[in-house]
């Protein structure tokens, strides 16, 4: 092999480095973007969830199932069970983890889904909210379907700590 021969060589082993350097650390930033966005749509939901005030009325109110949940609009429920659609399709879109939703998210939508007094109107008592069979309400049912097994796991102690990152 030449001297002619060698340092070619050795710029296209060297330019190969770098350009494969380059690759990873673009990778690796994309993946980081990637985090960062799922952190900021994690944390405006959770926002949104802790400082919407006719949110934590309901959700104060869910604790014990309070008759006076019967007394909410129902359009502050209807955009309360549009929430957790929205949390939904944050999980099946993958920004979100199952497990995380579960965690953050939800206890309060199981207690929606368990609650008698939130699904009955003051307004219309002749005609409560159907939580079974209202068509515009499947992305809730399944999110109540695909949280129900991940809080028994979490309430049985079966806690796989790794699920629960963004």
């Amino acid at each position: 092999m030449t001297a002619k021969e060698q340092v070619e060589l050795v710029l296209t082993t060297a330019a190969l480095v770098v350009g494969l350097l380059t690759l990873v650390k673009a990778v690796n930033e994309y993946r980081r973007q990637g985090t960062i966005k799922r952190i900021e749509f994690f944390l405006e939901a959770r926002n949104r969830l802790k400082t919407n005030a006719s949110f934590q009325q309901i959700v104060q109110l869910l604790e014990s199932d309070h008759p006076d949940l019967r007394d909410v609009p129902m359009q502050n429920k209807i955009d309360f069970l549009g929430f957790f659609e929205e949390v939904a399709l944050l999980v099946t879109s993958r920004v979100i983890r199952r497990e995380v939703a579960q965690y953050m998210f939800g206890y309060y939508a199981l207690k929606t889904w368990e609650s008698e007094n939130f699904w009955l109107l003051a307004e219309r008592p002749e005609r409560p909210l159907d939580k079974v069979n209202e068509p515009y309400w499947v992305l809730f049912r399944g999110f109540i379907a695909s949280m129900t097994p991940i809080r028994d796991k979490l309430l049985a102690g079966h806690v796989p700590y790794r699920k629960y990152v963004l």
